[in-house]
């Protein structure tokens, strides 16, 4: 499966109280911030992922270092296995010149 979901979007989330016990999202204990939808993209494609399945999910980079509930996903997320890279575009702009080069950063957790 490839996605790349659309970023940051509002959900209803925790305004909806059937949300919590929906299986595509219990499985996290928590929901995606109502601000803040990306997280719970990911853990509705992950519920439709086969048992021996990989995915590759584009992110908005903020769904790695945001905390509260995105964190106690990504906890949950890492702690099941469901991460086995996180790779990173950064553009790298030197004071000294106006251009910047691309440079990929991969991490395995």
């Amino acid at each position: 499966m490839v996605s790349n979901p659309p970023y940051s979007i509002k959900w209803e989330g925790d305004a909806n109280p059937l949300l919590i016990n929906d299986p595509r999202f219990s499985p996290a204990g928590v929901l995606a911030p109502k601000s803040k939808a990306d997280l719970a993209f990911t853990m509705h494609m992950l519920s439709w992922l086969a048992t021996s399945g990989t995915a590759a999910i584009v992110e908005f980079p903020g769904v790695l270092y945001r905390g509260g509930a995105e964190q106690k996903i990504r906890k949950y997320l890492i702690d099941n296995n469901f991460v086995g890279t996180i790779s990173s575009d950064v553009k790298a702009r030197p004071s000294h010149t106006d251009t910047g080069s691309s440079l990929r950063t991969t991490t395995t957790p």
